[in-house]
C-alpha cells in the first residue's frame, strides 16, 4: 500500500511507516521490540471512527465530529505547513503535517489554563442566556489585544449553537461611531482560516488567500463616563443585529506551559479516549533521553 515513499498513504499512516523504517534501521528487518512501533492509524480507526456505528460515544454528533480544535489550538504554536519534504523515506506534503498537527493538538483542549480561556461554553455545555451571550464584545476586543494585536493567533469557536466550530483568528478590523448616550456602537470583521479547502492546497504565496474568510460582528458598547477611548476598562456590551447568533462562543487564548509533558500523566484517565498517544509515543534512540518520535519528525520538516 505505502507506494513510492508512501505516497498514497494517509497522514497517520505515513507516521505509522516512517517509524517503522526508522527502526529497521535501527534494528534490522523484523527487529526491535513491539514498544518500539506505532499503529496510530488503527488507533484512529478504533476510537474516533463514528462511520454507521450507532453505539459510538459521538454517535450524536457525527455530523460535525472531528479535529477542528487541534487544527486550530496548532496555530499557536506552528506556521503553516508549506513545503513537500521526504523524511526517514517517507513523502510528508503539508496537508500530512496538518493531519498530525491536528491529532496531536486534539489532546491540547484538555490543558488550557483558566486566564488562557474566555467563554462559559468552553467548560460546559450552554443553556442559560448568558452562556449563549457570551463571548461578550469587550471581551472579545481583551482577547484580540492579547493575542492577534501582538501577532499571535486567537483560537474560536464561532458560534453561539450546539456545534462546535473551531478557527484560528490572524487579523481583525474594527471600527465605531457614537450612539446613543452612554454607548458607542461597534462593527468588526474577523479574518480566519477556512477549514474547507482541497487537500494539499497551500495559500501561502498567493496574494488573494482564498482560504481566508470573514465574517462581520456589529455590537454596542456601554462606556463609562469621561471615557478617555480605553478599551480595556470597559465592562458592559451587547451583539446586535445577526451578531446575536453569530458571535464567538468561546475563545482561547494560551495553552499550559509543558504541556506535551504533562499529558502522559493522563494516559490512565478519560483523556486516554481523546489522545492517540500512539502517535506521541516515546523512542529512546540514541540514550539522550526519551522524545516523542513525531517531533523528531516535525523538527526535520520545519528546519530550514
Amino acid at each position: 500500500m505505502a507506494g513510492k515513499d508512501g505516497s498514497a498513504l494517509s497522514p497517520l499512516m505515513k507516521f505509522d511507516y516512517s517509524m517503522r523504517k526508522f527502526n529497521e534501521k535501527l534494528y534490522g528487518p523484523n527487529g526491535g521490540p513491539p514498544s518500539a512501533y506505532t499503529r496510530a492509524s488503527k488507533w484512529e480507526l478504533d476510537n474516533h471512527y463514528i462511520g454507521g456505528n450507532p453505539s459510538h460515544r459521538y454517535y450524536g454528533s457525527r455530523g460535525f465530529a472531528g479535529k477542528c480544535i487541534g487544527w486550530a489550538l496548532s496555530t499557536l504554536d506552528y506556521d503553516e505547513p508549506t513545503k513537500t519534504k521526504i523524511i526517514n523515506g517517507v513523502i510528508l506534503k503539508p496537508a500530512d503535517i496538518k493531519g498530525i498537527l491536528a491529532s496531536i493538538y486534539n489532546g491540547a483542549q484538555f490543558f488550557v489554563p483558566d486566564d488562557g480561556v474566555i467563554g462559559n461554553a468552553y467548560y460546559a455545555e450552554g443553556g442559560t442566556p448568558q452562556d449563549y451571550a457570551d463571548v461578550l464584545p469587550h471581551d472579545l476586543l481583551r482577547a484580540l489585544s492579547l493575542t492577534v494585536d501582538k501577532g499571535q493567533i486567537l483560537e474560536a469557536d464561532l458560534d453561539p449553537g450546539v456545534g462546535v466550530w473551531n478557527y484560528p483568528i490572524h487579523r481583525y478590523e474594527m471600527s465605531w461611531r457614537p450612539g446613543r448616550a452612554g454607548v458607542i456602537v461597534g462593527e468588526m470583521t474577523l479574518y480566519f482560516a477556512n477549514d474547507e479547502v482541497g487537500i494539499d492546497e497551500i495559500f501561502t504565496t498567493n496574494p488573494a488567500r482564498p482560504d481566508i474568510i470573514s465574517r462581520k460582528l456589529t455590537f454596542e458598547l456601554s462606556i463609562p463616563p469621561g471615557w478617555n477611548g480605553n478599551f480595556a476598562i470597559i465592562k458592559k456590551s451587547r451583539w446586535t443585529g445577526k451578531s446575536i447568533d453569530e458571535h464567538p462562543d468561546a475563545v482561547i487564548l494560551s495553552l499550559e506551559s509543558g504541556w506535551r509533558k504533562m499529558i502522559y500523566d493522563y494516559k490512565n484517565t478519560q483523556v486516554k479516549e481523546e489522545v492517540n498517544f500512539q502517535l506521541i509515543k516515546r523512542i529512546n534512540p540514541t540514550g539522550r533521553g526519551w522524545v516523542p518520535f513525531v517531533d523528531t519528525i516535525l523538527e526535520q520538516y520545519y528546519r530550514r
